[in-house]
C-alpha cells in the first residue's frame, strides 16, 4: 500500500489498519524524519513500512519516490491519496477566483494525476 500525504492522523491510521491485514506500507510525504518515525512505530507493531520523501508538486521527486517504492516493495496494490499542506482554505463559489482555483489545481489535482500515473506505470 502507498499512502500519499502520510501523517499522524488518517495516513497513520490507514497504515495500521492495512498493515495489520498483511499489507506492506510505503509512506510518502515531504519530511523523511517524520516518515522514519512513523515507519519505526509501525515496525514496533509488526508492520513492514518504509518512508519515501517527496513533494507531490515536484514531478521528479514523485517519480523518484515511486521508483524507490517499486524497487523496495514491487507492485502497488492499494494507493491512498490525501495530502494536506495545511494552507488550503475553502471559499464560496462567488469568492473563488481563477487564480485561487488554478493554485489548488496545480498543487493537488496535478499531484493526484502524476501519482496515479506513477502508480500504474511499470
Amino acid at each position: 500500500m502507498v499512502i500519499i500525504g502520510a501523517g499522524p492522523g488518517l495516513g497513520f491510521s490507514l497504515a495500521k489498519t492495512f498493515g495489520k491485514n498483511g499489507f506492506r506500507i510505503a509512506l510518502v510525504s515531504r519530511t523523511q524524519e517524520k516518515l522514519d518515525k512513523y515507519a519505526e512505530q509501525l515496525g514496533e507493531m509488526g508492520i513492514e513500512a518504509q518512508g519515501f520523501a517527496a513533494d507531490i508538486t515536484n514531478k521528479m521527486q514523485l517519480m523518484r519516490a515511486f521508483q524507490e517504492i517499486k524497487n523496495t516493495f514491487g507492485t502497488i496494490d492499494v494507493l491512498e491519496f490525501s495530502p494536506h499542506s495545511g494552507n488550503v482554505t475553502t471559499t464560496s463559489v462567488l469568492e473563488t477566483t481563477g487564480e485561487s482555483a488554478l493554485q489548488f489545481f496545480n498543487n493537488v489535482v496535478i499531484g493526484a494525476i502524476n501519482t496515479a500515473r506513477q502508480s500504474f506505470q511499470k
